[in-house]
């Protein structure tokens, strides 16, 4: 059903003026032919319009949105695709050659793939579901890419090479949830246009010296139950604007300091405004978030039982063990106030 926007097959339209015109070049009438070649214009030019117009109200963008690269601004089309696989965050997307465009990326469509890395030579078709009846939620062409997306590249949709101004190539699909080889919602095609998540765009924004693992411009928000971004991409969903600066760190502050600590990290959650995390020896470290400062720390170690750590609001993190008894297995035993101290003494 997505032939129509990767062939270049000749449509009927097309056939019957290939037919037209070969029965003018055979007609040995100079007045005939004079007469055919004016109605062959006029049919052209009738079916030139219409195409115009088909493909105007087919390619049309809303508009809807901002995307800011480097501080200049441009008006683009972000779409929110519903499907409940993913977090609602990762369901933002921009039209994907004009975004790569911005960033001064070559794009190109339905590549060779006997040319692409093993990554990107499938071995499944879409689309693939991962469960029975998963197929009932593919309602339109849209839902049935989201939910039809294949976890690894697949065989028969075509594959999207984009060449950063470095000359790296990074590589997606249609109907795959891959890009350069990780995971990201899929590339989905919408009204003749190939979209792609802001997630991937993050994704490509990590420099080469870092790796995906390292970066940490997206986060996930354990109380919001979704992705984040910060650094050098940010989503405001509720301005609907994407903002791109290349000159931001991949790797946030909270995250160096949890890396500096000097001890194996176990466990550990995340909100927009702290990081904390659980190391081995049973210390409990929340980080804030927008400076990379210690907030809070404590040590359990002589406690001899596993402790799992968990946010109860925005506020407060819970310290439980596990219980058979308990509602949800978990009791807990302490809680960490996050509130600022002014706030406490209120």
């Amino acid at each position: 059903m997505f032939e129509k926007f990767y062939t270049t097959k000749m449509s009927e339209n097309g056939k019957m003026l290939k037919h037209r015109f070969n029965k003018i070049r055979t007609n040995v009438s100079k007045r005939a032919r004079f007469a055919s070649y004016i109605t062959l214009a006029v049919i052209i030019s009738v079916f030139a319009f219409g195409a115009c117009l088909a493909a105007a109200a087919e390619n049309a963008e809303i508009g809807n949105g901002t995307l800011i690269i480097n501080g200049e601004r441009h008006t683009v089309d972000i779409r929110h695709f519903e499907c409940e696989k993913y977090p609602n965050s990762d369901k933002y997307y921009l039209p994907l050659r004009k975004v790569f465009e911005y960033l001064n990326c070559t794009v190109n469509y339905d590549v060779d793939k006997s040319t692409v890395p093993d990554f990107m030579k499938g071995n499944k078709a879409f689309p693939q579901y991962g469960w029975d009846g998963e197929e009932r939620y593919a309602v339109d062409k849209i839902s049935e890419q989201m939910y039809g997306a294949t976890t690894s590249a697949n065989t028969n949709m075509p594959i999207i090479e984009i060449v950063s101004p470095k000359g790296k190539k990074y590589y997606c699909q249609v109907g795959s949830c891959i890009f350069n080889g990780m995971w990201t919602p899929p590339v989905v095609v919408s009204d003749g246009k190939a979209y792609v998540s802001v997630r991937a765009i993050a994704m490509y924004l990590v420099p080469d010296e870092i790796s995906y693992k390292e970066a940490s411009m997206i986060g996930w928000d354990d109380i919001a139950n979704d992705t984040y971004y910060d650094g050098r991409l940010t989503l405001d969903e509720e301005n609907m604007t994407v903002t791109i600066n290349e000159n931001e760190p991949v790797q946030s502050k909270a995250n160096n300091t949890a890396l500096n600590l000097g001890r194996e990290i176990i466990a550990r959650i995340e909100s927009k405004k702290y990081l904390v995390v659980q190391t081995k020896d049973n210390a409990i470290t929340v980080i804030l978030k927008k400076d990379g400062s210690i907030f809070y720390e404590a040590s359990y170690p002589d406690f001899n039982k596993d402790i799992y750590i968990a946010f109860a609001d925005e506020n407060t993190v819970t310290l439980n063990t596990f219980d058979p008894n308990a509602e949800n297995g978990l009791k807990e035993f302490d809680r960490i106030d996050l509130r600022p101290r002014s706030a406490k003494s209120e």
